[in-house]
C-alpha cells in the first residue's frame, strides 16, 4: 500500500497492519465534519426547506438540497433513500412545526371560552401568516396530494389532529349558547 506524504510529496510502502497505515488511511478520510446522523438530518431537512421554499418542491432536487446543507448527495440517500423520502421527511417536520397549538393558550386563565376562541384563531393566522414560506410549502403539498396518495393521506391525518385540537374550545362556546 502505497502512503503520499503531502508536505514531502513522498510514496513509501506499508504494511496494512502497521501503526503508519492505519494513521495515514484515517488521515485519507472524506474531508468535511463527522456529524452524528439525527444532527446531520436536520441540516439535511432544514436545506430542504430552504431549497424547497424558494422554488417550490417541483422543481427541488437532491443536488440542491446536497449544495445548500453541504454534503454529498450520497449522504441524502443513505439517510433518505431517493427524492420522494426526502420530500416525505420535509412533509412530516413541516406538518410536526405547523399544526401544533400551544396548550397554555387553549389552557389559560379564567378567559371565558368566547373570549379565548378569538383570540386563538387570531394567534394562529398571526402565527401561521409570519412564515410564507411555510404557507407555500403547505400548499405545495395540498396539491402534490391531489397526485400523490401518501402525501394527501399524511396531510389528512394532521390536518384532522388540528382541527381536533381547537374542538374542546368550539364545543365549550357552543354549549355556553345553546340556541
Amino acid at each position: 500500500v502505497a502512503e503520499v506524504h503531502r508536505d514531502r510529496g513522498v510514496t513509501c510502502n506499508l504494511s496494512p497492519n502497521s501503526h503508519r497505515f492505519r494513521t495515514a488511511l484515517q488521515e485519507a478520510q472524506m474531508p468535511g465534519s463527522k456529524a452524528p446522523e439525527e444532527e446531520r438530518r436536520r441540516q439535511i431537512l432544514a436545506a430542504a426547506y430552504t431549497v424547497a421554499g424558494r422554488q417550490g418542491l417541483a422543481e427541488t432536487t437532491i443536488l440542491q438540497v446536497a449544495a445548500a446543507a453541504g454534503v454529498s448527495p450520497g449522504l441524502i440517500i443513505f439517510h433518505f433513500k431517493n427524492r420522494r423520502e426526502l420530500l416525505l421527511a420535509l412533509l412530516e417536520e413541516l406538518l410536526a412545526t405547523t399544526t401544533v397549538l400551544r396548550a397554555d393558550v387553549l389552557e389559560g386563565p379564567s378567559a371565558t371560552p368566547e373570549a379565548k376562541l378569538p383570540s386563538v384563531l387570531r394567534q394562529e393566522i398571526q402565527r401561521l401568516t409570519s412564515e410564507p414560506v411555510r404557507i407555500r410549502l403547505t400548499f405545495d403539498y395540498w396539491m402534490a396530494g391531489v397526485r400523490d396518495a401518501e402525501t394527501r393521506k399524511r396531510l389528512k391525518v394532521e390536518f384532522a389532529r388540528y382541527r381536533d385540537a381547537f374542538r374542546p374550545l368550539a364545543e365549550a362556546v357552543l354549549l355556553a349558547h345553546p340556541e
